[in-house]
């Protein structure tokens, strides 16, 4: 078999790699002599490398509505040719693994990768670990939020879980927003108090954890990390030890009276 060598015209060294490395190899080259990467030529052309339908929902983006109707028509027809036993076999299977791991506040469902533990206290970003150090060092008491409110969404009954409670106050802490949180907050009970904490009110909690403990503060504030915690829930729901995933109880935690926050 004939050995087949090229030559990089911008580095001038010689290759045995197939056609497609090699080209992948000239391209990588001409980027770096220039001082520019893939990703920042595509980025001058007013590209990212970021998905096109990071953000959209079906609510907001017709295209991801096209092609959410698409995957579901695949699905149904995948579905339809399965026989009625192993369509028994793979719904028994779904409920095995789901059950005591749905409803309620789960651990870890937020989208933030600095997530783990302070103080008995399981935070899913760094606003709510600053929240929490704040309301330690304030002497404020408060809880996870353990309730959820029921509310509709596309003719559809979907569940709302703030993140904390501090008296009879619902604390949420929003560093986004989505097409359901418009739904959650008018559709929240008018006799409940629910204190929603953005950009605004977070700022001054953010400065004064980050001054006393610098930006990247839950670098040395968290006692486990993400990618622990999750092992552990993984390990936990196998053995069923705890009989619900998330339900391990905070620590040094109680509902008493408090006074307003901030």
């Amino acid at each position: 078999m004939e050995d087949k060598r090229y030559i990089c015209s911008t580095c001038e060294v010689y290759s045995s790699l197939n056609k497609q490395s090699f080209v992948a190899h000239v391209r990588h080259c001409k980027l770096k002599k220039i001082g520019k990467t893939c990703g920042s030529q595509l980025s001058e052309v007013g590209r990212s490398n970021q998905g096109w339908s990071r953000g959209l929902t079906k609510e907001t983006s017709s295209s991801v509505a096209a092609m959410a109707q698409r995957m579901s028509l695949t699905s149904k027809k995948t579905w339809c040719k399965k026989s009625a036993e192993d369509r028994q076999k793979i719904r028994d299977k779904l409920s095995s693994i789901l059950t005591g791991r749905t409803g309620g506040y789960r651990r870890g469902a937020g989208r933030s990768f600095k997530k783990g533990w302070y103080k008995g206290i399981w935070c899913d970003s760094s606003w709510e670990l600053a929240w929490v150090v704040y309301q330690f060092e304030q002497g404020l008491v408060f809880q996870r939020c353990e309730e959820s409110f029921s509310y509709m969404f596309g003719n559809k009954t979907c569940q709302y879980h703030p993140d904390f409670v501090v008296g009879e106050i619902y604390v949420e802490i929003k560093g986004y927003e989505n097409a359901k949180w418009s739904y959650k907050v008018s559709q929240f009970p008018k006799d409940r108090s629910l204190q929603i904490l953005s950009n605004k009110e977070m700022k001054p909690i953010l400065e004064y954890v980050e001054e006393k403990y610098g930006r990247e503060f839950w670098k040395q504030l968290y006692q486990e990390r993400a990618d622990v915690a999750e092992l552990e829930d993984a390990l936990v729901s196998k053995a069923s030890v705890f009989g619900r995933a998330g339900s391990i109880p905070a620590i040094g935690t109680k509902r008493l009276s408090c006074r307003e926050l901030l």
